[in-house]
């Protein structure tokens, strides 16, 4: 390799780079995850003091699983992300929300929405999955793991609750007194006054800041009922 030097002056050295992890982080399924709360979905920095995982820079494909009252847009600019770092998403909505609204109906519970998921891994032939449940979505993407293990390379829990099994979203009191945990049953299912459909929020019930009001205003336009039942 041959170097050139400028006449009249003195080479510099080059400045040392800081080296980063090669790979990207994200929390693992063994971070407790939050209590409550349905926020918008996005990406978190790692928390100090447990320990992320790293997945290499290859391809990945991730299957994406919105929370409660949203729909695979939710994930638009997480996607925009990891698509232009060359890896493969899928952000499937589950029946009854989002685009798929018209077929809301008060039948459709957790089981339903367990098997979309089961169908897309099928459907799409995936495999090697990094499967990402938000919110509500963390108990339909532990159902997919029961009936797709060989499909699923990561598990991921990302501000959500993690099921014991028999055991239902609004019936869940982790570190609760028996108070304290009658009083969140009824917080819930006062969400659905009519006793089928959770109604749909605005965006600052999900932690969206008032600025960008553009922002704010697309998702306001997006969040739609869900059915209660599959918090039952």
């Amino acid at each position: 390799m041959h170097r050139t030097r400028h006449a009249g002056r003195r080479p510099q050295r080059p400045r040392p780079t800081r080296q980063r992890p090669s790979g990207l982080a994200l929390r693992g399924a063994q971070d407790r995850p939050r209590r409550h709360g349905d926020r918008a979905a996005g990406l978190r920095r790692p928390v100090p003091g447990r320990r992320p995982f790293f997945l290499s820079l290859d391809t990945i494909t991730f299957v994406l699983v919105h929370g409660t009252g949203h729909g695979g847009w939710c994930w638009k600019f997480v996607r925009s992300i990891l698509e232009g770092q060359g890896h493969r998403v899928y952000t499937p909505t589950l029946t009854g929300c989002g685009e798929r609204s018209h077929l809301l109906h008060p039948d459709i519970g957790l089981e339903t929405h367990i098997q979309d998921i089961v169908n897309v891994l099928e459907w799409e032939e995936l495999d090697d999955v990094v499967l990402v449940g938000h919110s509500y979505g963390g108990c339909v993407v532990s159902g997919v793991a029961d009936r797709a293990k060989d499909r699923l390379r990561h598990l991921v829990y990302l501000d959500t609750v993690i099921l014991s099994d028999g055991e239902s979203l609004v019936g869940s009191r982790r570190e609760m007194s028996d108070a304290e945990g009658d009083a969140d049953i009824e917080r819930r299912r006062s969400m659905a006054p009519d006793g089928k459909y959770i109604v749909a929020r605005s965006g600052e019930f999900y932690g969206i800041p008032p600025e960008p009001a553009d922002v704010l205003e697309w998702v306001n336009r997006r969040l739609t009922p869900h059915p209660l039942k599959s918090w039952l």
